[in-house]
């Protein structure tokens, strides 16, 4: 009879952690904003900007790491990662700092188009490694959007 009644409440008690559970909603992109270039190179040159993300989730989480290689008019560009940890609070905008190690083979090739366009296309492929207390998961994502650009502005962006 106990061996009955522990059953019956765990089942119950995975049930309602079940029906508690909340999926994961994927952060959205808003904006980059303090785009610099720390190192100027002729092979490889580094790029750094903040991206600015909202939260729709009703929980915070970590970031732990982001890693992607980033794309301007389908053209290579480089990878991006992450330094830091980042504490995300729920319902919130937050910022990623990331530095872009850009080709500069492929930057040159596309420098003319580039500069003769008011909005170039920004692809983005990685991974994100997120979560709560000791659980961490690694999640792909990916992204594409055209964004304006300007020379000589304050160095942010909007989608």
């Amino acid at each position: 009879m106990n061996i009955k009644l522990l059953v019956v409440g765990g089942c119950l008690l995975t049930s309602l952690l079940l029906i508690s559970c909340k999926v994961f909603k994927v952060p959205d992109y808003k904006e980059f904003r303090n785009f610099k270039i720390e190192k100027w190179g002729f092979t490889e040159s580094t790029v750094a900007l903040d991206l600015v993300y909202h939260n729709p989730n009703a929980y915070g989480f970590k970031i732990r790491e982001s890693v992607s290689e980033v794309y301007i008019e389908n053209v290579y560009l480089g990878k991006a990662t992450t330094d830091s940890t980042i504490v995300v609070a729920k319902k919130s905008d937050f910022v990623i700092p990331i530095r872009v190690k850009a080709d500069m083979k492929n930057l040159f090739k596309n420098a003319w188009m580039t500069l003769t366009r008011k909005s170039v296309l920004l692809k983005v492929n990685g991974s994100i490694t997120a979560g709560m207390g000791k659980i961490y998961h690694s999640f792909p994502y990916t992204y594409e959007g055209r964004h304006e650009i300007s020379f000589g502005g304050n160095g942010t962006g909007k989608h």
